[in-house]
């Protein structure tokens, strides 16, 4: 029974079922969207690198609001603010004091939670605390994003816009990417005689191209046994993969399986 499968599935399979290793190329990391990786890359930092704000408000000791709430709102003193993401301010926060924090930004000493704005009042240089806070709340702790050591990037996966985000973060500009290359080959005497267009070539030719192959060209023979084998032999050494088109039904000049068959199992 004949069955079907989506090009981008089949080309998963061909590519997993490579023999040979393919060489590398590096390129430019903003140029390699969908291109498929040609090494692992671990992280080499924690992600945040130190406790930060998932919130706007005021970073304190969850042990000062012990029981605050509306009813019970208690007061710590504002004795700085923290406003610039990935800087570490030289603060320290002591008993019954608080400091202005950004989302985003790195938790100053002698903190372990942010209570949000929304949740406090002002009168000058007191804040009021309207709500009671678990430890870390409101905080994105070290590692939480991204551990050391990580796998971020694995050889052989497509890269997406997530990796190259991540990758870009870690200092990377250029990054080393599997060199494939396809020939697409299309079978046929009506190709020759222009008697029809091989469009279904442009459309593997392009699904190779968007699945991240440096290199995918076409050519058309005619339905020829030696031609067949001819150019089978003549492009391997040139390509990773080869994609014949045609040629595999059972009609009088359908000679591609003959073909392959004739060739030596180790081409």
């Amino acid at each position: 029974m004949i069955s079907f499968k989506r090009i981008k599935d089949a080309i998963d399979d061909v590519v997993d079922c490579l023999v040979h290793t393919p060489k590398n190329v590096s390129i430019e990391l903003e140029k390699s969207l969908n291109k498929i990786s040609g090494e692992n890359f671990l992280s080499k930092v924690d992600l945040p690198p130190y406790p930060k704000s998932t919130m706007d408000g005021y970073a304190l000791r969850h042990t000062d609001i012990s029981g605050a709430s509306r009813d019970n709102p208690i007061p710590l003193k504002l004795i700085g603010s923290i406003t610039i993401p990935f800087k570490k301010y030289d603060l320290e926060v002591g008993e019954g004091e608080c400091v202005f924090i950004e989302t985003g930004c790195f938790l100053p000493s002698g903190t372990d939670a942010v209570v949000r704005i929304e949740d406090t009042y002002r009168e000058g240089e007191i804040v009021y605390v309207m709500k009671t806070l678990a430890k870390y709340e409101n905080v994105s702790l070290p590692g939480e994003e991204l551990k050391r050591g990580d796998l971020i990037l694995k050889r052989g996966i497509r890269i997406k816009p997530w990796h190259i985000a991540a990758l870009r973060l870690h200092g990377v500009s250029k990054i080393e990417i599997l060199n494939l290359r396809v020939l697409v080959v299309g079978i046929g005497d009506e190709f020759l005689e222009g008697l029809h267009t091989p469009f279904t070539l442009s459309l593997v030719k392009q699904w190779f191209v968007e699945y991240g192959f440096l290199k995918a060209e076409e050519i058309v023979i005619g339905d020829n046994k030696d031609e067949i084998k001819r150019i089978i032999c003549k492009s391997l050494p040139n390509y990773d993969m080869i994609v014949l088109c045609g040629g595999t039904s059972l009609g009088m000049k359908d000679y591609l399986a003959q073909a392959i068959k004739e060739l030596s199992p180790d081409v």
